[in-house]
């Protein structure tokens, strides 16, 4: 354990594999096991065909693929088969060791692959051409060593084909004359298959295991594969060594939550890994995921990025997430959470609007109908944003101005800047205000300086609702409604002026129009004119 992943040519060269027949004869089948699961961990190894077979001698090679020698009724045959069971066995849990808690694909299948090809041996004993000829028991630890290193990659995913696999082999009973269907099952086997399924949902599906050398050197402890005859056999390997492997348990799962409601969600993420992390040629990979989600080793994690168009992306350095893996996410407006929302089909921008119910400011009919508000969905958009949500509520559906409402509502939606509305209502209120001075700087900001200034950035407002402000301000002004209120806003100017009226005091009828002006916004011209009597 000490030269763990140090490819020390020394002290792999003193773990020896026979590489011939007569070194077979002095090695026991099960040592070779464990000297191969030795001499993979000393090095360094892919999840490759290539490697798993160049892991078992070419003697061994050419006698089991060799359906020739397969077929002669050799005293060697036996003991060949039963080294190359544990010489596959030994490199899949070599593998198991190396990318546990990975996830990683190309490793998943390999052993899986493996896998199946055990079980298919024991289930054709007769037949010559596979190791089904070996002993049914050591084919059985073989494969309990396999299954276990198959979880140890996928630990905490919950993997269903591993999870039919534990549950194929687990459901295995005697038949009536004591014999099992698929050869013996004993109380090791139960042992191996109760801890692959532990570790495929280890921790609820929130841990997996490292891969430090302190973590492989507590999994190799624990899962040492010498299984127990019973519950107190204790002669190859103490059964309290088991429990070891919660040293090399840590929390992986990434969690997301909304700012706005601290409800967790469904975000999509990118994982960016580093390269060298699935072995010594391994490139840069990413991984595209759904939080909450189990994240790679924090050692091999690049950068986290949130993906899709439903929350504000963002970028998170892995060290952040050292002691608290929750990420702090921002919907965006109109977009449902995907938990509510799973394809997209119900948020605001997915529906078509009729071009009709879009309505200009001069435009005053009463049939206009506004946005559509089919089972909720257009307010519940809004459920984190209570002020939007009540302005949708009280203007948008009644009133005089309800097109108005709609439309630029509808138009902050779908380009995402709500915060801009109190800039269109500003706007709106010129018309009523006839400020002809700032309407005019807005006509001259946007359509030059803004281009000049900002750009590529899109305007906070769009030019063609300042021109809509234009046209309806210069419609008011022409109408008679304006001219009148214009009078009425000079009314001071007629007001008579008599040296009896104010003979040094305020006469009668000032007194009138005082009392007519007061507290309104005329009280402020009047003064002038007061003073302008008084002298």
């Amino acid at each position: 354990l000490m030269y763990l992943k140090s490819n020390n040519a020394t002290i792999s060269d003193r773990i020896v594999i026979p590489q011939n027949s007569f070194q077979l004869d002095h090695v026991r089948p099960d040592l070779l096991l464990l000297r191969r699961v030795v001499d993979g961990e000393l090095g360094l190894m892919g999840p490759t065909e290539e490697w798993v077979v160049s892991q078992i001698p070419s003697f061994i090679r050419d006698a089991i693929y060799n359906e020739e020698k397969v077929k002669e009724n050799s005293s060697d045959m036996e003991l060949i088969r039963l080294a190359h069971v544990n010489l596959l066995a030994g490199a899949c849990f070599a593998l198991g060791l190396r990318f546990a808690g990975s996830a990683y694909q190309p490793a998943f299948d390999l052993l899986h692959g493996y896998c199946q090809y055990l079980i298919r041996a024991v289930s054709r004993p007769n037949d010559p051409a596979t190791v089904g000829v070996v002993d049914s028991p050591i084919v059985e630890n073989c494969i309990n060593t396999v299954v276990l290193s198959l979880s140890l990659v996928m630990c905490g995913t919950g993997n269903l084909q591993v999870l039919r696999i534990i549950r194929q082999l687990r459901r295995r009973v005697p038949k009536a004359g004591g014999k099992y269907i698929h050869g013996e099952h004993s109380y090791g086997s139960h042992m191996a298959l109760h801890m692959a399924a532990g570790f495929l949902f280890l921790g609820g599906g929130r841990y997996s295991v490292s891969t430090s050398d302190v973590s492989i050197a507590t999994l190799v402890a624990s899962l040492y594969p010498q299984w127990p005859v019973d519950s107190a056999d204790n002669r190859y390997h103490l059964q309290a060594l088991r429990h070891l492997y919660v040293i090399a348990a840590e929390s992986r799962v990434l969690e997301t939550v909304d700012v706005d409601n601290k409800n967790h969600c469904y975000v999509p993420i990118r994982i960016q890994v580093k390269a060298g992390a699935y072995g010594l040629n391994s490139p840069e990979t990413t991984i595209d995921s759904v939080a909450p989600c189990l994240l790679p080793e924090l050692r091999f994690i690049k950068a986290i990025t949130i993906q899709g168009p439903r929350y504000w992306s963002q970028s998170i350095e892995p060290n952040s997430l050292r002691d608290f893996r929750v990420i702090h996410v921002k919907r965006r407006v109109a977009f449902l959470p995907y938990g509510v929302d799973p394809k997209g089909y119900r948020s605001v921008l997915s529906k078509c609007y009729p071009k009709e119910e879009m309505k200009t400011l001069e435009d005053d009919t009463e049939d206009t109908k506004p946005l559509p508000n089919e089972d909720g969905n257009f307010i519940e958009s809004f459920s984190d944003h209570p002020s939007i949500l009540a302005f949708a509520r009280q203007f948008c559906e009644e009133g005089r101005d309800k097109h108005f409402y709609n439309a630029i509502l509808y138009q902050l939606i779908t380009s995402d800047s709500l915060a801009a509305l109190p800039s269109y209502l500003t706007l709106k209120s010129l018309i009523y205000n006839e400020d002809l001075e700032n309407v005019k700087l807005c006509l001259a900001f946007y359509p030059m300086a803004h281009e000049r200034m900002f750009f590529p950035a899109q305007p906070m407002v769009q030019l063609t609702f300042l021109l809509s402000v234009k046209h309806a301000l210069d419609a008011r002004l022409l109408t008679r409604e304006c001219h009148e209120q214009m009078r009425r806003s000079l009314v001071w100017l007629n007001v008579p002026y008599s040296e009896s009226n104010c003979p040094g005091r305020p006469g009668k009828r000032v007194h009138e129009i005082f009392k007519e002006v007061e507290g309104t916004s005329l009280e402020s011209a009047f003064f002038p004119y007061l003073q302008r009597c008084l002298s």
